[in-house]
């Protein structure tokens, strides 16, 4: 029988804990996943729940909820997510110029 990795079983609990997570403490929380030894695997779970939150970008909400994140979300969120609709979103209307830059070489790279 195989054994499933520790890491596995952290994945799928960041996952849950960040589909869970209130507003107000998400940034405690992401900050707490990528604190976590496996840098690979904490990154996976991030770019997942960020992924999972773009999809309803189409709402005016998220996106306004994303345009209002600290510098600091925004460039977790510009480093972690594949998003082009999220990457769009931040190239176009990130809060600093650094946010704004990566999100644009990140969708231009995902474009070749």
């Amino acid at each position: 029988m195989d054994v499933e990795p520790p890491q596995h079983a952290r994945y799928t609990d960041y996952r849950r804990a960040l589909a869970r997570v209130a507003d107000a403490d998400e940034v405690v929380l992401v900050a707490e996943v990528l604190a976590d030894p496996d840098r690979v695997m904490a990154e996976a779970a991030i770019s997942g729940h960020l992924d999972d939150r773009t999809i309803t970008l189409n709402a005016p909400r998220a996106t306004e909820d994303l345009l209002a994140a600290t510098d600091w979300l925004q460039r977790k969120a510009c480093e972690c997510s594949t998003s082009p609709e999220t990457l769009a979103v931040l190239a176009g209307n990130g809060r600093t110029k650094r946010v704004r830059n990566a999100a644009s070489l990140k969708l231009s790279r995902r474009r070749r």
